[in-house]
């Protein structure tokens, strides 16, 4: 993976870039080729005028014509003809004017006529010399030409030393790109490799690395994606778990709830069967126990009823304005019979304004607080349970709290699971289906309140609940 992507980067910026420079070098060589041309005909005009200049007053069949003709020649570097009005060359630099052509027809001596500057220009080869050359030609006041003439020789000579130069610069350059397209390949696919690597061992299974990333970049971005999604995707599967862990010790704690009961019924009336039937003492006691077993299985289908109703959203609630504080206090006092039996104190306590009215299910809040007050009674050996009522911002707090057993750390967040208990045989003693606790969770869910739990082993447990006014 790294070297394919460090190596497919390096080929797509190499070739890039030798495109770029291909198209920079001939760019810049059609234009040198311009520039100079160009430079060499302004020079050779104003050597052409000069030249004019300085024979203009020389007569043209004079023996002192010739002389400074090539002296001329001699210190512009450059080919002199003087040609006559009809096209005859009088005078050359470099070649026997009597054996040339008439150059009457000749390109640069055409426009010098149909030019309004009398200067004429053409880069052609020369029949005499056998090169290329640039010819400037002047029409002088007679109609007589000037004419200049220079090699391209020079021309080419420079371009190509620039041609050169730009070579060299072209090669240090791509060896210093090339190292830079590395290192930047390598800095781009780095990430992507971790990436990559990352994503390998998520599908491993091991949900606990995490991307390092300090660049806000697209990368970057991706990179904090990923972690969010290896984070949600952890609590996801934590979550799973726990739910298929609720799952199985549902189905356990549900089967030995019922299985409990009915094994009794069976046992009972299989002896009643073999013959307690003789004994009307016997029968009349199995016939009693018969009817605990199934009194406490209608408790334990009545509530699964409940809870199935409360969880799927079916119960129907009936809320209206009551004074909370008067029917608390009734639903508190109706279990102090109970409390005085097993030695313990319970209170009242109301923190509220006078005449305080909420709005919710009057029956199922009572039902909620004798709960929390019936089990408190049942694992609270000696001391006091306290029922008190207060108000938090626009919230109804009820606190029941107990000087009793406690509930380990550990326990506190699944109480509120079916058929959930802390210490199964001590609870099954004390009576109960198991479903209690669930069923005043929904019921407070249902009113958009919640439940506090704040316990110690061995100091007792109190909880809260709130619930809004409205």
């Amino acid at each position: 993976m790294k070297n394919k992507v460090s190596k497919q980067l390096s080929k797509i910026f190499i070739g890039v870039s030798v495109l770029i420079f291909l198209a920079l070098f001939i760019t810049l060589d059609i234009f040198m080729n311009r520039v100079m041309k160009d430079q060499v005909i302004e020079e050779m005009k104003s050597q052409v005028l000069l030249v004019n200049e300085s024979l203009i007053n020389i007569p043209n069949d004079s023996e002192d014509f010739e002389e400074p003709v090539f002296k001329l020649a001699s210190l512009l570097q450059s080919r002199i003809t003087i040609i006559d009005s009809e096209g005859k060359v009088l005078i050359d630099s470099e070649a026997d004017a009597e054996t040339l052509e008439n150059h009457f027809e000749r390109e640069e001596l055409v426009k010098s006529r149909n030019a309004s500057n009398r200067l004429g220009t053409s880069i052609r080869f020369s029949d005499s010399v056998k090169k290329d050359l640039v010819y400037v030609v002047f029409r002088t006041s007679k109609n007589n030409y000037v004419r200049v003439a220079r090699d391209l020789g020079f021309v080419e000579e420079i371009i190509f030393e620039v041609r050169l130069i730009f070579v060299l610069t072209l090669f240090i350059s791509s060896i210093i790109f090339s190292f830079s397209v590395i290192y930047l390949s390598r800095r781009i696919s780095f990430p992507l490799i971790e990436l990559t690597e990352t994503t390998k061992q998520i599908e491993a299974g091991n949900y606990e690395i995490e991307i390092k990333s300090d660049s806000d970049n697209e990368i970057g971005v991706l990179a904090n994606s990923l972690n969010l999604m290896v984070k949600t995707l952890k609590q996801k599967i934590s979550d799973l778990e726990r739910l298929q862990q609720i799952r199985k010790d549902f189905v356990g704690n549900a089967s030995h709830e019922l299985r409990t009961p009915i094994a009794a019924i069976k046992g009972f009336t299989e002896s009643l069967i073999d013959g307690a039937l003789e004994s009307p003492e016997i029968t009349k006691k199995f016939l009693e126990r018969t009817q605990a077993n199934v009194k406490r299985l209608e408790i334990i289908v009545d509530d699964l009823l409940e809870l199935t109703q409360l969880e799927g959203g079916n119960r129907e609630f009936s809320p209206r304005f009551y004074n909370v504080a008067e029917s608390i206090r009734e639903t508190t006092f109706d279990f102090e019979q109970i409390a005085k039996e097993k030695g313990l104190s319970l209170y009242f306590e109301n923190k509220l304004p006078l005449k305080v009215e909420i709005l919710a299910d009057k029956n199922q809040m009572e039902k909620v607080v004798a709960n929390f007050v019936d089990n408190a009674i049942k694992y609270t050996n000696s001391g006091k349970i306290t029922v008190s009522l207060s108000q938090s911002e626009n919230y109804l707090v009820i606190s029941i709290k107990d000087t009793g057993i406690g509930i380990p750390e550990s326990h506190i967040g699944r109480i509120f699971e079916r058929f959930y208990r802390v210490d199964k045989s001590r609870s099954r003693k004390l009576g109960g289906s198991g479903l209690g606790l669930s069923i005043v969770k929904h019921i407070i869910e249902n009113h958009n309140g919640t439940i506090e739990v704040f316990s110690e082993l061995g100091k007792g447990t109190e909880f809260k609940i709130y619930v809004p006014f409205k």
